[in-house]
């Protein structure tokens, strides 16, 4: 026997503790059955994860203002000009007016009809459920109204007329004079051009009265100023250049 002996010292191993199972970094191969056998609330309850985390609902959008309707049904039949040949018409009945020109009549047909003035220049056939129409190869700077009737094998019955509209005229305008319009510093503008308004100041009462609402023939209504200076347009510097080239 050796001068040092080596003494084994048994080993308790129920005293110590077990180490905890570390959790798989990956679902099972079968964790995608879960769902298609248990259901879907199983993949979420299932004590290994098997499928990612379900995301919070989205938010609820805020109140707005309610979609506009697709018709009114206020029974407007419009007319404009869209170019010097060329008019273009929306119209929006109510049901009731439509009934009512239908009533009675056997076989109704649509009919748009343009009038010249007091001529019926065109009788065209079209979809009343179209809406709109555009009429094309008409005569620049006349006077067009159009109407809509059903015509059916007893006559005829008118469903709207629209509003009087002058085709602008083809080519530049006859205007050759330039109007401009001179406002003062001290003039206080209110509203529109034709609501001038004086104030104290160097330049006070000046050009008053300076603005008249004037019509252009095939346009619409605006605003043009006739109080301006008289050196003002291109067509009194050709006076000028011509009075100086003659000697006056």
């Amino acid at each position: 026997m050796t001068s040092k002996e080596t003494v084994e010292t048994p080993v308790n191993r129920a005293t110590q503790p077990t180490p905890p199972a570390e959790p798989p970094s990956q679902p099972l191969p079968e964790g995608h059955l879960v769902a298609r056998i248990a259901g879907e609330e199983a993949v979420f309850e299932a004590p290994i994860p098997v499928a990612e985390e379900r995301l919070p609902p989205p938010p609820a959008p805020e109140p707005g203002p309610p979609p506009l309707p697709a018709a009114y049904h206020d029974d407007a039949f419009v007319l404009f000009a869209r170019d010097p040949f060329t008019l273009w018409t929306y119209w929006d009945f109510a049901p009731e007016t439509v009934r009512r020109a239908m009533e009675g009549l056997t076989n109704p047909r649509t009919r748009l009809r343009i009038y010249q003035g007091e001529h019926r220049v065109r009788d065209l056939d079209f979809a009343l459920e179209s809406g709109s129409y555009y009429v094309s190869d008409l005569s620049p700077g006349e006077r067009y109204e159009a109407e809509i009737v059903f015509v059916g094998d007893e006559g005829e019955r008118q469903v709207g007329r629209s509003n009087p509209v002058v085709l602008p005229n083809f080519g530049p305008s006859p205007w050759i004079d330039d109007r401009f319009a001179t406002i003062p510093w001290g003039m206080r503008l209110s509203g529109r051009p034709g609501d001038l308004e004086a104030v104290p100041g160097e330049h006070a009462g000046e050009d008053r009265g300076g603005w008249e609402r004037a019509r252009r023939g095939g346009a619409s209504e605006g605003w043009v100023g006739v109080g301006r200076r008289s050196e003002a347009g291109s067509l009194d510097l050709f006076r000028r250049e011509r009075a100086q080239q003659e000697g006056r």
